[in-house]
């Protein structure tokens, strides 16, 4: 092999050379350029013609990172697992302290205890017995008044059915209801005149009056008995309410000024008048109902299921 032959193939391998660097030059520039959705089609072609890898794991690399996202590791801050771990720990204490009350309130485990949590223990127990015990008191009154209220309506079943029962005559039918302000002019003034003095009242002191006691609502009840065959007051009654500091703060009914025309007597309208002032004294959570009268009605009122305690002492002023 001559010089020149020699020389030209020195020439030919720098241009080879040459030529395959500035085909790796641009190849690299295309990686760099590549979107982050390239495929393995696009991979092979970064292999050169002379079946050598350009930059294959460098791509490979940019390929996993920008298809699937780098890969970390989530784990939790030190200080956040401890704030949890005492959070933890705070409420297992709880539920444990919950479980032993529990079971020192079922008289269980108080050998541990001292004077001062027995004591503690003791006032919470009372304080539960009388919470029980108040709601079946009025769990019991509820159910009383309930009876009370059914016997009341029995009862004035019954005397309605025989005072309209037949007695070979038409029989006029009593109405007992609350006293209405137009009942002055169906006769009840004229029939308190049978009992007491009533002296003279005008339509409008009535009507304060009248007023006046109605104010009161049930603390203050007046009855009357109307015969509707005719339209008149033919009996009447009234109970006042008083409530006391006594029996645990209790009431008394006092019954007032009950009359029957003297027309209607003998018709049982008394006994009606008294069971209905009595019954609503019960109604109102009285533990009694008290009344004053002569000695001549002593054996009535008896009849109506009372009994003579006491002596009525008085002092009038006028």
């Amino acid at each position: 092999m001559g010089i020149r032959d020699w020389s030209r193939d020195i020439k030919t391998n720098n241009n080879l050379r040459l030529a395959t660097n500035r085909r790796s030059h641009v190849t690299r520039q295309q990686n760099e350029q590549q979107p982050a959705t390239c495929d393995q089609s696009q991979v092979a072609r970064h292999v050169n013609e002379h079946g050598q890898c350009l930059c294959m794991i460098k791509t490979l690399e940019r390929y996993q990172k920008c298809s699937y996202g780098s890969i970390e590791v989530n784990n939790k801050p030190a200080k956040e697992l401890e704030n949890s771990y005492r959070e933890y720990l705070k409420l297992k204490g709880r539920y444990e302290s919950l479980q032993r009350q529990q079971r020192n309130l079922l008289g269980e485990d108080l050998g541990p205890l001292n004077s001062k949590e027995l004591e503690q223990l003791e006032r919470q127990l009372d304080g539960s017995l009388k919470q029980v015990r108040s709601i079946k008191f009025q769990f019991q009154r509820s159910e009383s008044d309930q009876n009370s209220k059914v016997k009341t309506l029995l009862i004035r079943s019954a005397m309605a059915e025989a005072s309209n029962s037949d007695t070979g005559k038409e029989n006029p039918t009593f109405k007992i209801r609350r006293l209405e302000i137009s009942d002055k002019r169906k006769g009840y003034m004229e029939l308190l005149g049978q009992l007491t003095v009533t002296g003279s009242l005008t339509d409008e002191e009535f009507d304060r009056r009248f007023q006046e006691i109605s104010s009161y609502g049930d603390d203050h009840l007046i009855c009357v008995i109307e015969d509707e065959s005719s339209g008149k007051i033919a009996a009447t009654g009234s109970v006042v309410i008083e409530k006391k500091f006594l029996r645990s703060c209790g009431k008394v009914g006092h019954i007032e000024d009950v009359v029957v025309d003297s027309e209607f007597r003998g018709k049982h309208l008394g006994k009606r008048v008294v069971e209905f002032l009595t019954d609503h004294s019960r109604e109102m959570g009285c533990y009694k109902v008290i009344l004053d009268c002569s000695v001549e009605k002593k054996v009535f009122y008896e009849k109506c299921g009372m009994f003579n305690r006491g002596i009525q002492m008085s002092k009038y002023f006028d």
